[in-house]
């Protein structure tokens, strides 16, 4: 009977070698990854949506970027610095986003962030511990007058809303055209092709006509008055926030001929583009916001219509002074711009008063 066991005994720690083998049979624990906050130093992780009313794509692209930040009013010698990661995504709810700084800032300091693709992202100023810091994305324009979409729109709204984002209280905003007849023009029918102008190409309208709206645009007539400029837009109320309730458009008694007509719609459109809270001018003839009338074009250009998107899309009170707009010279538009405009420093926006010889803008 021994002679007849001795196999197995052999056989048995062969078998044994081979299960205890790692990676073989038997699984070794593995490290569990590292994640982005588990680094030795002490990090701050703020998270948050990132809020977009407006229509089509909201304007951050999606991923990751890196970022450099300092302190802007810190009293010891030199001012405390560090870095940023920040993460972009999609999510059901709505854009996400992510940041790591690292160090931690002092809670409630003015710090800069400035990003390390300059050529994708606006640097700008945030309250450390203040709210999700909302980053800009750089995007370039048609316009050889402006470095970016940025640049254009931070010159449309200096002028009375001193860049800070403003809404309507919704969309879209009422019109009140009335029926308004100057000699042969009919500037209640300009309006509306003014309106069109403006819809023309978007999702929803912008304008629509309404006669009993309590607040919006209103078409006023001064007829036999010569006005200069002979059109002009005011804001005559506002909301207990501060923000306009309605905007009138005066028109005089300039537009009178059948050739006037064409003035006239152009000038609208113009003060539409007021009335969408685009202030401010552009040196830019090929705009209908151009400073230096009669405007010269029939509708407004993609870039004003991407500017009043942002504009509306981006979170109410949001102040865009806070934001760098020469985060990346090489890549800006400077190349091009007119000699009589050095880069960085826009014209000076005044109320288009220049007629054409008639009187006309």
């Amino acid at each position: 009977m021994p002679g007849r066991v001795w196999p197995v005994i052999l056989i048995f720690p062969v078998f044994l070698v081979f299960l205890i083998l790692p990676g073989c049979y038997r699984e070794t624990p593995q490290e569990p990854e590292r994640s982005e906050n588990r680094e030795s130093s002490p990090s701050l992780v703020v998270s948050g949506d990132l809020a977009w009313r407006g229509w089509g794509e909201p304007i951050w692209p999606q991923g990751r970027s890196h970022w450099h930040w300092r302190e802007l009013d810190r009293d010891q010698a030199g001012p405390r610095k560090g870095t940023a990661r920040l993460k972009v995504w999609s999510a059901p709810e709505g854009i996400r986003t992510r940041w790591i700084f690292r160090p931690v800032p002092s809670v409630g300091s003015k710090i800069e962030l400035v990003p390390v693709d300059a050529k994708q992202w606006h640097s700008f100023r945030w309250l450390a511990g203040r709210g999700v810091p909302v980053p800009l994305p750089r995007q370039l324009i048609t316009s050889a007058y402006f470095d970016d979409l940025l640049d254009l729109l931070q010159t449309l709204t200096l002028p009375h809303f001193d860049r800070v984002v403003t809404h309507w209280p919704a969309w879209p905003v009422p019109v009140r055209c009335r029926q308004f007849i100057s000699g042969q023009v009919d500037l209640s029918e300009c309006l509306r092709e003014a309106m069109a102008a403006w819809n023309e190409g978007l999702p929803s309208p912008l304008f629509e006509p309404d006669e009993g709206a309590d607040w919006g645009v209103r078409l006023v007539h001064f007829p036999g008055i010569q006005l200069q400029p002979p059109l002009q837009a005011r804001i005559t109320r506002l909301r207990p926030d501060g923000a306009p309730q309605i905007v009138q458009i005066r028109v005089g008694g300039n537009y009178d001929q059948p050739w006037d007509r064409i003035y006239a719609v152009r000038g609208m459109v113009h003060e539409l583009g007021h009335a969408l809270f685009m202030w401010g001018h552009s040196p830019d003839r090929e705009h209908c916001l151009w400073e230096r009338g009669p405007p010269q074009v029939d509708v407004p250009a993609p870039d004003e219509k991407e500017a009043v998107r942002w504009w509306h899309g981006l979170t109410e009170g949001m102040d865009l002074g806070n934001y760098g707009r020469l985060s990346a010279p090489g890549c800006s538009k400077a190349s091009s711009r007119p000699a009589d405009r050095p880069a960085g420093i826009p014209q000076p926006a005044s109320h288009p008063g220049a007629t054409d010889p008639a009187g006309r803008r």
